[in-house]
């Protein structure tokens, strides 16, 4: 078990039960609905590969991604690389995903995110080519997506302070009786941040 540090961030498909619920009677639009979230998925591999993530889970709609810093890589690559891996995953997921023509007369997925950085644990698991992490920044980053918007972007103070300082500041702290809901679910109380992706977007 190594101890490492880094972002954890999570990405989550918002209306999916919704979606599933409409199909149940269906069996063919069922089964289309199974077959885009596997087509999502591979496509959301994809995508946080190209920006040296990792992905140790998908369950149901939510994807769990976590970005460590490289031996060699500098702290200003580093944070330009986590915001342009926030925006890639949610562009794909939000823009390119929902344009594709067989998928086009269906539902939209909307997508929404929780980001929180600090030390965790990886953990391979014995006898599988399988792997966990174990500490509160997963479950921290886990439980503000429960809570962001489509197309918004939660973070903790922590992961605000590691973001290059132009980023850090197009995220807007979240109105004070959100944030204390969202802390009664948490360990400590962090100081809690949103920004909508399109925001971050530095493609222009």
């Amino acid at each position: 078990m190594n101890k490492t540090c880094g972002f954890h961030l999570y990405v989550n498909i918002k209306n999916i039960a919704e979606i599933i619920k409409g199909d149940e009677d269906k069996n063919d639009d069922l089964k289309r609905s199974i077959h885009r979230l596997h087509t999502f998925f591979c496509g959301l591999t994809k995508v946080v590969k190209e920006y040296g993530g990792e992905i140790e889970k998908f369950t149901n709609g939510r994807c769990h991604i976590f970005l460590e810093k490289g031996e060699t890589e500098k702290d200003s690559e580093y944070k330009v690389r986590i915001n342009d891996l926030l925006v890639a995953t949610m562009y794909f997921s939000d823009e390119v995903f929902n344009s594709i023509p067989k998928y086009r007369d269906y539902t939209s997925f909307k997508v929404q995110a929780g980001l929180d950085y600090g030390e965790f644990y990886k953990y391979d698991i014995e006898g599988l080519d399988e792997f966990t992490t174990i500490g509160a920044v997963a479950n921290i980053a886990a439980k503000l997506t429960s809570f962001s918007l489509a197309k918004e972007i939660y973070i903790t103070d922590d992961a605000r302070k590691k973001l290059a300082e132009a980023d850090q500041e197009l995220f807007k702290r979240i109105d004070e009786s959100k944030e204390k809901e969202i802390q009664e679910r948490l360990k400590g109380s962090p100081m809690i941040y949103y920004a909508k992706y399109t925001v971050l977007n530095k493609r222009n």
